[in-house]
């Protein structure tokens, strides 16, 4: 044990020893008087309590514990060596972004809708990460004021209990330990002081970070402004006037070669500066490789990857340099340029992969072509002569082979006409795009030729991911499981479809926001979606937004391909069960609505709408429907018997007037039944309720044939009955028990008549078992020499 520890435990033995019985008693009243204070007036505050003398050895080593405690926290707390570092680096970024902003927006009509893109997400990365020390530099601040606001709080009522003890002469002999405990509280508090000063600091540099944020984001929304403003001012001479001849001598040429020569600038700052994301982009491209060359091993047979797969590498190339724009870097004009080749270079090698024509390779070719030196002008930045006739070039380019394309695609045999009215509006917007130009509309056919362009790369980029998503949904549900993941595949063929869908779905509206932002209809993508979302109308005292709306059908949507899999999970365990298929269609038919009308009340939920408003409103339409829908509620309630009385079940047989017919399928409204004609019937079920219906194979499929056999007058009837009674019983379909059994009914006017009563097993043999019986009788009575005669009258003339 310390001596400071041994000396608070002694210290406090002699505080309880200095208690007598009597101050003991005394302490314990006070106390009790000060529980129940005295009554006050209503305005007067009561007075506080105190605890009694007795509890002060314990409350001073409670205090001594807490301080210990305190004083820790506060050591941690004055630990500002990584904020300090965090204020730098934000420092350094801040600058190099103002730099960069500076180098870049000079002329705003060169600035591309992409570089603007990646401007923004840069600003937006260092506002994010200043606002994230901020509240780091706050919470800490905002700690230390709370604790320094709790001992203060001790120091007042230490003071407070002091001075209460004083006025009732009971101080004597503890003023020493009351200044202890104070002074333990002072030094606290001045522990905790001494930081605040330094976070204070601190908290003004993170607010000169933040300010310089809000004015690079000022500077880029400047820029933005004044480039929108220049796409519908005439801002270079006539393409074909003197002026831009002027554009175009040496001096120009020689310029934009300094310029070329000076890439390389800034690149070894670049690496020393975002060599993690640089080796987290290699990590990116090694991965997205390995994991397709492990596909390629697995799938490699699969029609929709064979061409995909067959350059892992080629995919991990594209895909890194499709993510590296996303990051929040800004990197030099050569690292840029590399990129745009890296990803140039990917678009080719994958294009065999997703378009099968040879026309529409070439057409991603052409545009990849354009886009890198569209890409290079932006970087390289040349001067105003070079660039206008490069810009012109591209746009005629660009017409031209779409144009062709075009009109080869109308001559194909395989037309498509979508393709056609597709080629025929890019080909017009790259021949405005020229016609801007020559007017002298540099900013304009620059904007729209590289938002013309991005888009595309966008869409290709979009069908990749469409071809590789809906490939890897597929691929991974159609492959052999074992063990629990046999209910997967089971259910594959249902739940692939629909994952496929919502994938496809998911990327073309992620697709169309880009686009969107790239067309500066919003300035970034979460914009966009902010925007779209929070579009509603108000119906009521509830406003119904786009944002609930697609909550609302992904919650519907969610329980019908939950329906769609546990339907599919209780055909393999119904199926094990071996039960009845009426059983298990009634189960899954019930199953079925219950989860869409789940689905539907969470939808109406996700809406605003409160569901036990909705009990008025279902009273007042049942009025409404037990009017004007008589009908679809009496067929509603049918179906319901149907599936829980289940008279009629899937499979049975039955007859509905002369119409023999096997059910399919019992729905809340009506029943599919198909007749033996294979024409498939509609009933409403109220019919199969109120009419009569004969149901063959209700409780067994066993059922009893009648056939009526008529002999001449004159025949041996013992050789009748043994070939009615053979004949029957040497039959495989027809049952031996009950045996078949003959029966002679009546003198007919022509003959005489026989029954042979005879039990099928299968409802489905009853017109094979007729046709083969009465063949075999009219074999074997022709061997036995039994006539079968005809209708015969006497006719008496006078």
């Amino acid at each position: 044990m310390s001596r400071t520890r041994l000396a608070t435990t002694l210290f406090s033995l002699l505080l309880l020893l200095a208690a007598t019985p009597a101050d003991g008693q005394q302490g314990a009243q006070q106390g009790g008087q000060g529980s129940e204070p005295p009554s006050t007036t209503a305005d007067a505050p009561a007075p506080p309590t105190y605890p009694p003398r007795a509890e002060l050895a314990s409350r001073y080593i409670s205090l001594v514990d807490d301080a210990a405690s305190a004083r820790r926290r506060i050591a941690d707390l004055s630990q500002v060596d990584r904020l300090l570092a965090d204020a730098e680096e934000a420092q350094r970024l801040g600058e190099r972004l103002d730099r960069q902003l500076g180098e870049r927006l000079d002329q705003a009509s060169s600035v591309s809708s992409a570089l603007l893109f990646d401007l923004r997400q840069a600003i937006e990365s260092f506002h994010q990460q200043v606002v994230t020390l901020g509240e780091r530099v706050g919470g800490r601040l905002a700690e230390l004021d709370d604790l320094r606001a709790d001992w203060r709080g001790r120091q007042e009522t230490w003071t407070g209990w002091r001075d209460d003890l004083a006025e009732r002469g009971e101080l004597s002999g503890f003023s020493e330990d009351f200044s202890r405990g104070l002074e333990l509280i002072e030094g606290v508090l001045g522990d905790a002081g001494r930081p605040v000063s330094d976070m204070g600091e601190l908290q003004q540099q993170v607010q000169g970070l933040q300010d310089q944020a809000a004015e690079l984001q000022a500077r880029l929304d400047g820029a933005v402004a004044a480039q929108r403003a220049e796409l519908r001012q005439r801002d270079a001479p006539f393409f074909l006037s003197a002026e831009h001849r002027a554009q175009l001598d040496a001096a120009t040429w020689r310029s934009a070669g300094e310029r070329l020569r000076g890439l390389g600038a800034g690149s070894r700052g670049f690496l020393a500066g975002n060599f993690g994301l640089l080796l987290l982009l290699f990590a990116v491209a090694v991965a997205v490789t390995l994991i397709g060359r492990h596909f390629r091993r697995r799938y490699g047979d699969d029609e929709e990857w064979r061409v995909l797969l067959s350059r892992p590498w080629v995919i991990g190339l594209f895909v890194t340099m499709a993510v590296a724009p996303l990051l929040p870097w800004l990197p030099p004009p050569l690292w840029l340029l590399l990129m745009v080749a890296g990803l140039a270079a990917g678009t080719c090698l994958l294009a065999p992969g997703i378009f099968q024509r040879r026309r529409e390779r070439g057409l991603v070719y052409a545009l990849t072509f354009l886009y890198v030196t569209l890409s290079a002008l932006e970087v390289i930045a040349p001067p105003a002569g070079p660039a206008r006739l490069a810009v012109a070039g591209a746009a005629f380019a660009g017409a031209l082979t779409l144009f062709v394309a075009g009109r080869a695609e109308v001559r194909s045999p395989a037309k498509r006409g979508w393709a056609v009215v597709l080629f025929d509006a890019a080909a017009v917007a790259f021949a405005l795009i020229l016609v801007a130009q020559l007017l002298g509309y540099d900013a304009l056919s620059r904007w729209l030729l590289d938002a013309l362009l991005t888009t595309a790369f966008i869409a290709f980029v979009c069908l990749f991911l469409l071809r590789l998503g809906s490939g890897a949904i597929r691929a991974a549900l159609r492959r052999p499981q074992r063990g629990g993941l046999v209910t997967v595949r089971e259910v594959a063929h249902e739940l692939a479809p629909r994952l496929v869908r919502a994938f496809q779905v998911l990327l073309v509206a992620v697709a169309a926001l880009y686009v969107l932002a790239i067309w500066g209809i919003f300035d970034s993508p979460a914009e966009a979606w902010s925007r779209i979302v929070g579009t509603g109308v108000t119906v009521g005292s509830h406003r119904i937004t786009v944002n609930h709306l697609l909550l609302g059908l992904f919650a519907v949507y969610a329980a019908t391909v939950t329906s769609s899999v546990v339907r599919g999970l209780f055909d393999r365990e119904l199926t094990a069960r071996q039960l009845a298929p009426g059983v298990a269609d009634s189960i899954k038919t019930l199953l079925h609505y219950a989860l869409i009308l789940v689905g539907l009340a969470i939808a109406l939920g996700l809406l605003g709408f409160d569901l036990s408003t909705f009990a008025i409103i279902a009273g007042a339409l049942g009025v409404g429907i037990g009017f004007g829908l008589q009908n679809i509620v009496n067929n509603f309630l049918s179906g319901l018997i149907l599936l829980f009385e289940r008279p009629i079940r899937v499979g049975d047989v039955i007859m509905i007037g002369s119409d023999w017919s096997t059910v399919q399928r019992i729905g809340l409204r009506s029943t599919v039944v198909r007749t033996f004609d294979s024409a498939e019937l509609i009933v409403p079920n109220s019919d199969l309720i109120s009419q009569q219906v004969t149901n063959w194979s209700l409780t067994d499929q066993k059922t009893r044939m009648k056939l009526d056999v008529g002999v001449a007058y004159g025949s041996d009837l013992e050789t009748v009955f043994r070939i009615l009674q053979e004949v029957p019983e040497a039959n495989a379909k027809v049952a031996n028990e009950p045996p078949p059994n003959v029966h002679f009914m009546a003198f007919g006017d022509s003959s005489l008549d026989f029954e042979v009563r005879l039990w099928v097993n299968e409802i489905a043999d009853r017109f094979d078992v007729r046709s083969e019986v009465l063949t075999e009788v009219d074999r074997r009575f022709r061997e036995a020499g039994v006539e079968v005669p005809f209708p015969q009258r006497d006719v008496h003339m006078r």
